[in-house]
């Protein structure tokens, strides 16, 4: 019983953030609504789609988008809500950092996951910046059960190319620090990710993203590829 009640208080504090970062200062606000295809290839033949439709509201420092994952391929009625809030600060001229916070509910199970990510990086020159992920996935199994943290030092470079924006990121190496899943060790290289993306606006109320992501696991030898388009309108 007390689980289930700090588990309520817990769903309350991130609806009142929710509601804090989106209504509160909601006449300097931009709101957008979007659209988003997702296409994953893994396992070498493995193909997986989904259709997001997604409300995202931004203002000063905070960030927030409220989505609903519609399996595709395969058809699948579960279905996953997420909603995700972000703040960021900076720390000088040349240092950003950003405190993301990812809730799940699968609609089937009726399961909650959750996921924490303080964000750190530094502007250098020639359009670089380098920085660190740091993941905490938990909610797993009981109300607050770590489930898995991760370390993603990362590089990141961007250009105005064209009508939009080039930028790559390279996450690279991906270190699990810690899993609660007995199949993976702790303190182990995971992944090398590789993700490119292209934003450009029609107009000053439509824009399109278009991302190529490609990890590579290094314990299992292998690439995945996800294709992903986003078109976004804003209020």
């Amino acid at each position: 019983m007390s689980s289930q009640i700090a588990f309520m208080i817990y769903q309350v504090l991130c609806c009142f953030v929710f509601f804090c970062c989106c209504f509160v200062p909601a006449v300097r606000a931009d709101w957008s609504v979007s659209i988003e295809e997702k296409n994953k290839w893994e396992h070498q033949s493995d193909y997986s789609a989904e259709i997001i439709p997604r409300i995202e509201y931004k203002a000063d420092n905070w960030y927030a988008h409220l989505e609903w994952d519609l399996p595709v391929v395969p058809e699948r009625e579960d279905g996953e809500i997420e909603l995700q809030t972000e703040y960021s600060r900076r720390f000088g001229v040349k240092t950003k950092g950003t405190l993301k916070h990812e809730l799940y509910f699968n609609v089937q199970s009726s399961a909650f996951a959750a996921e924490l990510t303080p964000k750190l990086y530094v502007a250098l020159r020639n359009n670089l910046k380098i920085g660190f992920e740091l993941e905490i996935d938990y909610l797993k199994k009981d109300i607050f059960d770590l489930h898995e943290l991760e370390i993603e030092p990362t590089i990141k470079w961007h250009q105005p190319t064209g009508p939009g924006m080039l930028e790559l990121e390279l996450e690279a190496p991906v270190f699990r620090l810690y899993s609660s899943d007995e199949a993976f060790r702790d303190f182990e290289f995971e992944t090398v990710e590789l993700i490119i993306t292209y934003d450009f606006f029609f107009n000053k109320k439509t824009g399109v993203r278009i991302e190529l992501d490609m990890p590579y696991d290094v314990q299992q030898e292998e690439l995945a590829f996800e294709w992903n388009m986003k078109c976004l309108w804003q209020f």
